[in-house]
């Protein structure tokens, strides 16, 4: 990958770190559209690292709760210009305890020196929330600590909108 697309994704990623940051920190209000509804959680997290594959489990409580999956290929993480921050892409899926499945395209970055996350989810195809085809967006801020060289532990909130027809 080339200088300048890891600068591109870098300046990407952070923005979407920043704008986590700011949702986040914003009181709940009513979702942009008239069939969306704010999406909160909290996540309890499960890492581990068996190259050539990041996998990592969850618990996600929240009007979304139920589990949460994701792996991460290690040859697909970008380098940044900071130490020890990475940038990542994914996908991964909320199974929720009502039977809905939330498939996510993520990306986000990682700093494997403080454990900060930073983790933009977008709802792709296939989606479905209370039964319904969903689409929309969710925001993850957390940190992980590691408990050994294969495995961490972490937590982090969720914030973002479903939307449904």
């Amino acid at each position: 990958m080339s200088g300048e697309t890891r600068r591109g994704l870098a300046i990407t990623c952070n923005a979407a770190a920043v704008l986590a940051f700011i949702m986040l920190a914003q009181p709940a209000k009513a979702a942009d559209g008239p069939n969306c509804q704010i999406a909160e959680g909290h996540l309890t997290l499960n890492i581990s690292t068996a190259p050539p594959v990041l996998s990592a489990h969850a618990v996600v409580t929240g009007n979304v709760s139920g589990t949460y999956d994701l792996t991460v290929s290690l040859a697909e993480l970008v380098p940044t210009s900071q130490p020890a921050v990475d940038i990542f892409t994914g996908t991964s899926v909320i199974n929720t305890r009502h039977g809905d499945v939330l498939h996510f395209a993520e990306s986000g970055t990682a700093d494997f020196g403080t454990g900060n996350l930073s983790v933009y989810w977008k709802i792709v195809s296939g989606s479905t929330f209370n039964g319904k085809a969903a689409s929309g967006h969710m925001f993850f801020v957390g940190h992980v600590t590691p408990v050994s060289p294969a495995e961490s532990l972490g937590e982090g909130d969720i914030r973002g909108e479903i939307c449904t027809p």
